[in-house]
């Protein structure tokens, strides 16, 4: 029971994952970079500079992110299997195991999020600062004010996508576990 009520609803989270998030996320991407190539195409590297170690950052940060949600998944198990039998002695320490992935679950997602923010805004800061200290307010030919802050709307336009797409990636792993068992019809009997 627990397999069909657990799996199911969250593989229905994992599903929409693919249907209706990342879709919007690949277009979110395209749209602003197809913005900035077509009217201001000397920061496109600028961009991909801020943007890049973002990205990298979202999957490293995915793999604990990742372990914890197994692990949290595993206790779920153990909880549920406690609650039924005669064994209602170890059901606090099922559920102790569980609160403590469960921390940690939240503790890597906490970080994710607020390192992502650091490294867009920071880089972006940074590549501002740089323009400024090399080449003041006129700058050599193709790189003015105003394809500087081309530059600066389109990260601000890029940062809440890049933002989804680390907590989409997130969610993505949190309901793994559910997903693999309701479409695999080995664990399905499990």
């Amino acid at each position: 029971m627990f397999h069909v009520q657990y799996d199911c609803r969250d593989a229905r989270k994992g599903v929409e994952i693919f249907v209706r998030d990342l879709p919007g996320l690949l277009l979110s991407f395209i749209t602003v970079f197809l913005l900035q190539w077509s009217l201001a195409p000397q920061w496109l590297p600028a961009l991909a500079l801020v943007i890049g170690p973002n990205l990298v950052l979202t999957f490293v940060l995915g793999w604990p992110i990742r372990h914890a949600n197994r692990g949290m998944f595993d206790a779920v198990a153990g909880v549920a299997e406690c609650v039924p039998s005669d064994r209602r002695g170890g059901l606090r320490t099922k559920q102790s195991v569980l609160h403590r992935w469960l921390w940690r679950r939240e503790a890597w997602m906490g970080l994710s999020e607020v390192l992502m923010q650091l490294t867009i805004w920071g880089g972006g800061l940074l590549v501002v600062l740089y323009w400024y200290h090399r080449y003041g307010t006129s700058g050599p030919q193709g790189l003015n004010l105003g394809s500087l802050a081309l530059f600066i709307a389109n990260l601000k336009f890029l940062s809440k996508p890049v933002m989804e797409l680390g907590k989409t990636y997130n969610k993505y792993w949190s309901v793994e576990p559910a997903l693999r068992r309701a479409l695999d019809p080995a664990c399905a009997n499990s």
